[in-house]
Parts: C-alpha cells; structure tokens; sequence
C-alpha cells in the first residue's frame, strides 16, 4: 500500500512539474497571450474628466426690462451695439509746447497714420497731434445708437478686458472711429451678468444697466466683415486724403494766425496802412458748394483824426485764399 502511494505521488509531480514546463514553453513560443498586469492603483483616485460646454448666451433686447426677457446674474448673454468712445484708450492732444486748443480749429486725419492733425486759425500756426493713449486695465459701456425713449436698457457695461492694445478688434474699432466712420462701427461682445442695476429714471426714461465680465469662453468681435472693414477703410484713407489737401491749402493763407490776403487786403484800405495792427481772425463760414468762405479780422489802426481804433470788418474770400470783397 505504502508503495503504491509513492508511486501515485510521484505520478502527480510529474504532472504537475509537466504542466509548468508546457506552459513555459507555450508562452516562449508566443502562443499564449500576455495577461493584464493587476491594477495596484487607488480607485479613489480616478476622476472622469468630463469637459462642460457654457450655457447658451442669451440674445440681449435693448427695448425690454432685464425681468422682461428673463434675464438675471450669472446668465450668459450676447450683446450687440458700439462703445460709448474709444475702447480702452483716451484720445491725447499734444504738441512741442503743450498748448490747450481752445480757439477756433481746422481739425482733420492724416491719411497714413490716423492720426488728428489739427490746426489753430486764430492762435497760432503749431501743429497739434491726436494720439489714442491705451489703458491697462478698464471697462467700456456698449450703447445702442440712436438712443431711443423705449429702450429700457440704458447701457452694458463690459469688464475686466484687459490689454487693450494688445486686441487686434479693439485696434481695428477704435482706427475706424478715428476715421469717423462710425456707420461701420459695431460690436458682438458675449459674457456673463455679474450685476442688474436698480431700474431709475433719467429725462422721464426708465432705464437699467447691466455689466459682465470678459473672462474665459466671452468673445469680442466687430459686426462688420473682413471686405466691409477693409472698403470702408480704403474710403476714409481716400477721403482724409482729400481732406488734408483742403487742409494743407487753407493753413497755407495763414501765417500766426492771420489771414494773409485779408490782412493786405484791409491795411491797403486805411487811411494809415502803416499803422495796421492785427489783432486777430476768425473763419465765419465756409461753404464749399459755392466756394467760399466768410473771414472776420480784428484789426487796429489810425483814423482820419489820428485815433488808435479797433474795428472788425468781415471779407468774403474764395476757396484759394483770394478776396472777393466785403460783407456787410
């Protein structure tokens, strides 16, 4: 009996020392697949990464109530309308000496740049510069033009866009307000409500505000496309063009503020030309369909008694500069 358990277990190491060397040799072969290695890993650890688009943006109407459309903090919104003035930039008036305009002003774009040319008629020659300084950080209100009595949504107030400069469509708006052409001018901003004013009411209008805030997911873009934008350019370029010969041809008859062939013109009158003192002129009108212009001069000078007099006599000119007579 003994001896035939020894021999029944050797028969089971055999086989089982057997079924080990088969498997050996199956896997060395390739015919057996890889198993998949045990997962040590935490399970609490796994998150489903699941991506979650915004909300759809909610159309503003500028003729209903915040409460009338539905609208409320933390909706999302899209507003369509221009800014109150430049975005993000104040428009700088300089020259070589600091001078305040405060006279009377021939003001007009130069056609390369964009930037304000401006010149002072009754005090002086200086040329003086536009310029839009940008800011860091602000907000702008985007109003809807021509404001009308039932518009119940005064203005939307757009925050936190920073680096003005550096936004290709803010560039863009803020070049063709430069250029007035404020018909192409128009914006496509989407955010989210951060704060619904209080309804109050201003000139017997009933109004609100409401402001968002540009952060991630909100979208700035003008209105108008990339063919209306460029034509509409080529048209102001064209027409400050224009605008700067006028320019340059009306600053021509001027020198320190005087109106060179009015001023001759004047002292060949008095019965003392000599004693011509200009005090200083002013353009009254100008109407370029009949090409003419109206030009007031201050003068002093001696009369028939020998008396320093002021006077103020009005000429009318042509669009060259030339006199055509006096104005009664």
């Amino acid at each position: 009996m003994k001896k035939l358990l020894k021999i029944g277990c050797l028969s089971v190491g055999g086989l089982f020392v057997g079924i080990i060397v088969l498997v050996v040799i199956l896997e060395l072969t390739g015919v057996l697949p890889d198993l998949p290695e045990e997962d040590k890993s935490d399970p609490s650890s796994k998150i489903d990464i699941e991506s979650k688009p915004l909300p759809q943006p909610k159309t503003l109407v500028w003729d209903k109530t915040p409460e009338e459309q539905g609208l409320k903090v933390g909706d999302w919104i899209i507003a369509q309308a221009e800014a109150g003035s430049y975005i993000g930039a104040m428009a700088v008036r300089k020259d070589d000496k600091n001078h305040n305009i405060s006279n009377y002003n021939l003001y007009k774009i130069d056609p390369q740049t964009g930037d304000y040319f401006m010149k002072t008629i009754s005090g002086g020659t200086e040329l003086q510069v536009f310029e839009l300084n940008y800011l860091q950080n602000s907000y702008f209100d985007m109003v809807k033009h021509p404001r009308t009595p039932n518009h119940k949504i005064s203005f939307v107030g757009v925050k936190d866009l920073s680096n003005h400069s550096q936004s290709p469509v803010v560039r863009q708006y803020n070049l063709l307000k430069l250029h007035e052409r404020d018909d192409m001018i128009g914006l496509t901003v989407s955010g989210q409500i951060t704060e619904i004013s209080n309804p109050y009411t201003r000139d017997g209008v009933t109004r609100q505000n409401i402001l968002i805030d540009f952060k991630e997911g909100s979208t700035l873009q003008l209105t108008a496309t990339e063919k209306q934008i460029t034509q509409a350019m080529e048209q102001a370029k064209a027409k400050a063009l224009s605008i700067k010969q006028e320019f340059l041809q009306l600053a021509g008859q001027f020198l320190s503020g005087r109106h060179l062939n009015t001023a001759d013109y004047i002292k060949e009158r008095l019965h003392n030309p000599k004693s011509f003192e200009h005090v200083r002129t002013k353009i009254i009108q100008t109407n370029k369909k009949e090409g003419f212009r109206i030009i007031n001069i201050t003068y002093r000078g001696t009369n028939a008694f020998g008396a320093i007099v002021k006077q103020d006599t009005r000429v009318k000119v042509d669009m060259k500069g030339n006199v055509l007579g006096p104005v009664k």
